[in-house]
Protein backbone atom coordinates (compact mmCIF):
# COMPACT_ATOMS: atom_id res chain seq x y z
CA UNK A 1 0.00 0.00 0.00
CA UNK A 2 1.44 3.41 -0.92
CA UNK A 3 1.89 5.76 1.97
CA UNK A 4 2.95 9.30 2.81
CA UNK A 5 4.30 10.62 6.08
CA UNK A 6 1.91 12.20 8.59
CA UNK A 7 2.47 15.85 7.61
CA UNK A 8 2.43 15.19 3.89
CA UNK A 9 -0.73 13.05 4.07
CA UNK A 10 -2.54 15.63 6.17
CA UNK A 11 -1.67 18.43 3.72
CA UNK A 12 -2.57 16.23 0.74
CA UNK A 13 -6.04 15.49 2.13
CA UNK A 14 -6.61 19.18 2.86
CA UNK A 15 -5.62 20.18 -0.69
CA UNK A 16 -7.67 17.34 -2.20
CA UNK A 17 -10.82 18.65 -0.49
CA UNK A 18 -10.27 22.22 -1.68
CA UNK A 19 -9.31 21.25 -5.25
CA UNK A 20 -12.87 20.21 -5.97
CA UNK A 21 -13.94 23.80 -5.30
CA UNK A 22 -11.25 25.34 -7.53
CA UNK A 23 -12.28 26.04 -11.10
CA UNK A 24 -10.42 24.14 -13.77
CA UNK A 25 -7.77 21.48 -13.78
CA UNK A 26 -4.66 22.02 -11.66
CA UNK A 27 -2.46 20.39 -14.33
CA UNK A 28 -3.97 22.46 -17.15
CA UNK A 29 -3.09 25.61 -15.20
CA UNK A 30 0.39 24.23 -14.60
CA UNK A 31 1.79 25.88 -17.74
CA UNK A 32 0.67 29.28 -16.52
CA UNK A 33 2.39 29.02 -13.14
CA UNK A 34 5.26 31.49 -12.78
CA UNK A 35 8.65 29.83 -12.81
CA UNK A 36 7.24 26.31 -13.13
CA UNK A 37 9.57 25.21 -10.33
CA UNK A 38 8.16 21.70 -10.33
CA UNK A 39 9.16 21.00 -13.95
CA UNK A 40 12.15 18.69 -14.13
CA UNK A 41 12.07 18.24 -17.88
CA UNK A 42 9.84 19.56 -20.64
CA UNK A 43 9.00 17.70 -23.83
CA UNK A 44 6.80 18.61 -26.79
CA UNK A 45 3.62 17.12 -25.32
CA UNK A 46 4.58 16.30 -21.71
CA UNK A 47 6.21 17.57 -18.57
CA UNK A 48 8.15 15.47 -16.09
CA UNK A 49 7.38 17.11 -12.76
CA UNK A 50 8.09 16.72 -9.07
CA UNK A 51 5.21 15.22 -7.14
CA UNK A 52 4.01 17.78 -4.60
CA UNK A 53 2.91 14.99 -2.25
CA UNK A 54 5.34 12.11 -2.86
CA UNK A 55 4.91 8.69 -1.31
CA UNK A 56 7.32 7.65 1.42
CA UNK A 57 6.57 3.94 0.97
CA UNK A 58 5.69 1.93 -2.13
CA UNK A 59 5.58 -1.86 -2.43
CA UNK A 60 6.85 -2.14 1.17
CA UNK A 61 10.02 -0.23 0.31
CA UNK A 62 11.20 3.31 0.93
CA UNK A 63 10.78 5.81 -1.88
CA UNK A 64 13.90 7.65 -3.04
CA UNK A 65 12.22 9.74 -5.75
CA UNK A 66 8.60 10.26 -6.84
CA UNK A 67 7.98 12.23 -10.01
CA UNK A 68 5.20 12.26 -12.61
CA UNK A 69 4.76 12.43 -16.37
CA UNK A 70 1.92 14.85 -17.12
CA UNK A 71 0.46 15.50 -20.60
CA UNK A 72 0.24 19.17 -21.52
CA UNK A 73 -3.10 18.55 -23.20
CA UNK A 74 -5.98 17.70 -20.86
CA UNK A 75 -6.94 14.04 -21.06
CA UNK A 76 -8.38 11.67 -18.51
CA UNK A 77 -6.95 8.40 -19.80
CA UNK A 78 -3.98 6.99 -21.67
CA UNK A 79 -6.37 5.89 -24.41
CA UNK A 80 -6.97 9.51 -25.42
CA UNK A 81 -3.40 10.01 -26.62
CA UNK A 82 -2.81 10.47 -30.32
CA UNK A 83 0.01 8.64 -32.10
CA UNK A 84 2.61 11.39 -31.58
CA UNK A 85 1.77 11.69 -27.88
CA UNK A 86 1.90 7.93 -27.39
CA UNK A 87 5.30 7.75 -29.11
CA UNK A 88 6.74 10.52 -26.94
CA UNK A 89 5.14 9.06 -23.80
CA UNK A 90 6.68 5.65 -24.52
CA UNK A 91 10.12 7.20 -24.96
CA UNK A 92 9.83 9.12 -21.68
CA UNK A 93 8.57 6.10 -19.74
CA UNK A 94 11.24 3.88 -21.29
CA UNK A 95 14.04 6.26 -20.34
CA UNK A 96 12.91 6.37 -16.69
CA UNK A 97 12.36 2.60 -16.64
CA UNK A 98 16.03 2.20 -17.60
CA UNK A 99 16.93 4.40 -14.62
CA UNK A 100 15.10 2.04 -12.26
CA UNK A 101 11.77 3.83 -11.82
CA UNK A 102 8.56 1.88 -11.29
CA UNK A 103 5.67 3.10 -13.42
CA UNK A 104 2.11 3.52 -12.18
CA UNK A 105 -1.02 5.20 -13.54
CA UNK A 106 -4.52 4.97 -12.11
CA UNK A 107 -7.49 4.37 -14.36
CA UNK A 108 -9.63 7.43 -14.99
CA UNK A 109 -12.43 5.51 -13.27
CA UNK A 110 -10.41 4.95 -10.09
CA UNK A 111 -12.27 6.66 -7.26
CA UNK A 112 -9.10 7.69 -5.39
CA UNK A 113 -7.50 9.46 -8.36
CA UNK A 114 -6.90 12.96 -7.02
CA UNK A 115 -6.71 14.86 -10.32
CA UNK A 116 -8.90 13.98 -13.32
CA UNK A 117 -6.04 14.79 -15.70
CA UNK A 118 -4.03 11.73 -16.72
CA UNK A 119 -0.67 11.55 -14.96
CA UNK A 120 1.74 8.69 -14.60
CA UNK A 121 3.76 8.19 -11.44
CA UNK A 122 7.45 7.34 -11.71
CA UNK A 123 8.65 5.95 -8.39
CA UNK A 124 12.24 5.04 -7.55
CA UNK A 125 12.65 2.73 -4.56
CA UNK A 126 15.53 2.26 -2.15
CA UNK A 127 15.34 -1.57 -2.48
CA UNK A 128 15.20 -1.95 1.31
CA UNK A 129 12.13 -3.89 2.30
CA UNK A 130 10.37 -2.55 5.37
CA UNK A 131 10.05 -5.46 7.76
CA UNK A 132 7.63 -3.90 10.23
CA UNK A 133 4.96 -1.30 9.65
CA UNK A 134 1.81 -0.18 11.43
CA UNK A 135 -0.48 1.93 9.30
CA UNK A 136 -3.68 3.66 10.22
CA UNK A 137 -5.53 6.06 7.93
CA UNK A 138 -6.76 8.13 10.83
CA UNK A 139 -5.12 9.76 12.71
CA UNK A 140 -2.45 9.14 10.07
CA UNK A 141 -0.01 7.13 12.12
CA UNK A 142 2.82 5.45 10.27
CA UNK A 143 5.48 3.50 12.11
CA UNK A 144 8.12 1.71 10.09
CA UNK A 145 11.27 -0.17 10.88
Amino acid sequence: MPSRGHKSEKEYRKIKKTRAKVEGCVFCKFDKQPGKKEVIKEFTDFWVVENTFPYDIWDDQGVVDHIMVVPKRHMESLGEMNTDEMTEFSRIIGSYDKLGYSIYARSFKNSIKSVPHQHTHLIKLDAKEISFMIYSKKPHVLIKK
